[in-house]
């Protein structure tokens, strides 16, 4: 069996895993049913390690579950074939920043049809324009986010909320929003309380998004905020306390990134521009030596779920990162045999066709007017 043709097998396997996965989830939830709380006092006092996920995942949408299921089985049926361009506004699941950075609003799939493939010996972009001085647009907003750690302009953070706030990105959908912001809050930690106080009179349901993000920056800085927003944030008094009572996940150390801890990584990648996030997703990806879908146990659907979603994550933003790409390309080094197929498929089909910043923002604009 060639390189290839195992990689695509351990893609494969890991989808077909996913798509399975979520049929149970949809039978176990409904497309319209309410969670139900699943830790109890008496869970939280025995240390139940999902507990720190809770506040996280229960804020996200069930019905995401559902409208997957059928990207995640095509997948599955051909795992490197070139997909149309598939923006997830508002979802979270598979990640959001798999194909484009969209979050706020109902979701809506871009058009393959018109959608331009740069070729790998495409001349260079046309030069950008100066960078903005403020963000007055889904351009502006997303070529802030998206190349963040290539040029910080953490002045740009309150407009960026003001903006998200205004076109109904705020409330909470996905880890993203919350994560990436995380990201930026840890670097300029002083700034926290002053940001975040511009926006004390925000609605609950988008100051959750703002609450989860000081919660996720793990920082001093960030619990204070909590604390005395808590006298100031009426029907946020029980979240605000549950978040100052448990500590962030740590995603870079999760045993099994799922789609939550998938989106953080490259909330926090975008942010950062630090290769431990992608170096996390690499170690994620399917394993030739994993176990068969006829013998495998429940943690092993677990697996091959996340080794799915981090192989569909990984090629995507390598399309769209070089120093995705490049990363990926140093990794292949030292990558276990067991990963190395796979993640030099990754690399080969990134590199066939990279997609330009200014291809990406024209996608993002184009898929934010159809929500």
């Amino acid at each position: 069996m060639s390189g290839r043709q195992l990689a695509g097998t351990s893609v494969a396997l890991g989808l077909v895993a996913a798509a399975i996965i979520l049929r149970r989830l949809r039978g176990r939830y409904g497309s319209g049913s309410k969670r139900t709380e699943t830790s109890s006092a008496s869970s939280r006092r025995a240390g139940d390690p999902s507990r720190r996920w809770r506040r996280v995942k229960e804020f996200e949408r069930e019905a995401n579950v559902k409208r997957s299921i059928d990207d995640i089985a095509e997948s599955a049926r051909d795992p490197f074939r070139r997909r149309p361009t598939r923006a997830r506004v508002g979802g979270s699941f598979p990640c959001a920043v798999i194909s484009i950075l969209v979050v706020g609003a109902p979701s809506c799939a871009i058009d393959s049809a018109s959608a331009k493939v740069v070729p790998a010996q495409s001349p260079a972009e046309p030069k950008p324009a100066a960078p903005a001085t403020t963000i007055a647009s889904v351009k502006d907003l997303y070529r802030w986010m998206l190349w963040y750690y290539e040029e910080p302009r953490p002045e740009l953070t309150v407009p960026a909320i003001r903006f998200m706030g205004e076109n109904a990105m705020l409330p909470f959908r996905s880890t993203t929003i919350p994560a990436f912001l995380a990201a930026v809050f840890r670097q300029n930690r002083t700034q926290i309380a002053p940001w975040l106080g511009q926006f004390d009179g925000l609605e609950a349901s988008k100051r959750k998004s703002l609450l989860v993000a000081a919660w996720l920056s793990d920082t001093d800085e960030g619990r204070a905020y909590l604390a005395v927003s808590a006298a100031r944030s009426p029907g946020l008094e029980g979240l605000i306390d549950e978040l100052l009572a448990e500590k962030p996940p740590d995603i870079v150390s999760a045993a099994v990134p799922d789609a939550s801890c998938l989106d953080m990584l490259w909330a926090n990648y975008l942010a950062t521009g630090d290769k431990r996030y992608v170096q996390r997703v690499i170690a994620a990806l399917p394993r030739s030596d994993a176990a068969k879908p006829d013998t495998q146990t429940e943690s092993d659907f677990e697996v091959a779920l996340s080794g799915g979603l981090a192989a569909w994550s990984l090629g995507s933003n390598a399309q769209q990162h070089p120093a995705v790409l490049k990363i990926c390309r140093e990794e292949l080094a030292t990558a276990p045999a067991a990963l190395r197929a796979v993640l030099q498929s990754v690399v080969d089909e990134a590199a066939k066709s990279p997609l330009g910043k200014e291809e990406v923002l024209a996608e993002v604009e184009r898929a934010f007017r159809q929500r």
